[in-house]
């Protein structure tokens, strides 16, 4: 097992294992490489504040993470599997990945993720069905959009998809049977969509001064309008209908 601080622009590690990024996170990132860990990358961009721990578990795989992005927590990874995070995203503390069996978890630009979240693209043990013999539990690549806000304590689970824009509630459990499409805020557990065409700010409601409204957004006025149907009853259904 190999542990090492990221202390420099390039670092090799036994197992053609690479360390390529900043200088300045000694003291706030821990890398390990496990014993089966070889060809296993972390890149880490310019800009990125990361507290927290990485854990290589088995060879070839990859993390990316983009410019200016501030990440607290834990990345697992198990063989063949990408982690790639977006440019200019906040991750709060006690934040956790994990994929496996060559599974990725992608996370766009301006992502807002709040404490204590999980994104799972495997359950860590198989499970079997007890008469066929056969695995039912298969990992699954997860794929986060744009600009999305995830609430605290919630959990993404394998296979799941949540589109640009969205919103999260607080203790949310998404699925990959209720995928969460773009521009939704979805709450529950699991969760589900209570609201669309929406648009949200990073603004703190603590230190900003937050205006009482937004500027439409183009693309969901444009989506709205594409969406509507306008249906022409026969005079005799109306004159009946609005009897009642």
């Amino acid at each position: 097992m190999s542990v090492t601080s990221v202390r420099s622009q390039i670092e090799e590690r036994p197992g053609n294992n690479r360390i390529v990024g900043q200088s300045d996170l000694s003291a706030r990132l821990t890398v390990t490489f496990e014993k089966r860990a070889e060809n296993c990358v972390l890149e880490l961009a310019e800009g990125v504040a990361y507290t927290g721990t990485v854990r290589f578990r088995a060879p070839n795989s990859t993390i990316r993470i983009g410019a200016r992005t501030a990440v607290t927590g834990h990345i697992g990874l198990g063989r063949d599997c990408t982690v790639t995070i977006g440019e200019g995203g906040w991750i709060g503390r006690g934040f956790e990945i994990t994929a496996a069996e060559g599974q990725q978890v992608v996370i766009g630009d301006d992502c807002l993720i709040a404490p204590l979240t999980n994104i799972r693209a495997d359950d860590s043990h198989p499970l079997y069905d007890g008469l066929t013999g056969r695995r039912i539990n298969p990992s699954r690549s997860v794929h986060i959009g744009d600009h999305v806000w995830i609430g605290r304590d919630s959990v993404v689970l394998p296979g799941s998809r949540i589109g640009n824009g969205a919103v999260i509630g607080f203790r949310g459990m998404v699925t990959s049977s209720r995928p969460v499409p773009d521009r939704a805020l979805a709450v529950g557990s699991p969760v589900q969509v209570v609201r669309r065409n929406i648009l949200w700010s990073r603004k703190h409601l603590q230190r900003s001064e937050i205006p009482e409204s937004m500027d439409p957004d183009p693309a969901a006025l444009a989506e709205a309008e594409a969406e509507a149907v306008v249906v022409e009853a026969p005079p005799g259904l109306l004159r009946r209908f609005l009897r009642r």
